[in-house]
C-alpha cells in the first residue's frame, strides 16, 4: 500500500510534467531527494490541512540540500482531502529558516513565514 510520500511524490512528478518541466521519481533510489529532473525537489508530506510548521531532514539529504542549487522543497499537505503544494527553492529555505549547517534534524517554517505563504497564495491546489 502507497504511503503518504509516495502519493506526495506520484502527485509532485504529475505536477512538474503538467508545467513542461522533466520530472522521475527516484525516491527509492536513494539519492538524497524524491524528484529528479529539471530541479531536485525533496518532497514532505503530511495530512495536515495547514502549511506544516517542523518537518525532518535526514543528514545525508539535508547536506546535499544544502549543496545543490537545483535543489528544491516542494511540501505536500492536506493530502488526503484536497491537497495542496508549497513550493521553495534551496536559498529560500535556507534563508527563511536560519539553519545553513546539520545542527538540528529538525527545520522550522516560522510562523510569519507560514501566513505570508498562506496570504500571497502561494499554495497550489493539486
Amino acid at each position: 500500500m502507497p504511503t503518504i510520500h509516495d502519493k506526495a511524490c506520484d502527485m509532485v512528478v504529475e505536477y512538474e510534467i503538467k508545467h513542461r518541466r522533466n520530472a522521475v521519481n527516484v525516491a527509492n533510489k536513494h539519492l538524497h531527494y524524491d524528484i529528479q529532473g529539471t530541479m531536485n525537489i525533496e518532497v514532505k508530506a503530511t495530512t495536515h490541512s495547514k502549511i506544516p510548521s517542523i518537518f525532518y531532514f535526514y543528514q545525508p539529504s539535508w547536506d546535499w540540500f544544502r549543496k545543490d542549487p537545483k535543489a528544491w522543497l516542494y511540501i505536500v499537505y492536506d493530502i488526503e482531502r484536497k491537497p495542496k503544494l508549497l513550493k521553495m527553492s534551496r536559498d529560500d529555505v535556507l534563508k527563511s529558516c536560519g539553519i545553513n549547517t546539520y545542527v538540528e534534524i529538525w527545520v522550522t517554517l516560522p510562523k510569519e513565514f507560514r501566513r505570508a505563504m498562506k496570504d500571497i497564495g502561494a499554495e497550489i491546489e493539486l
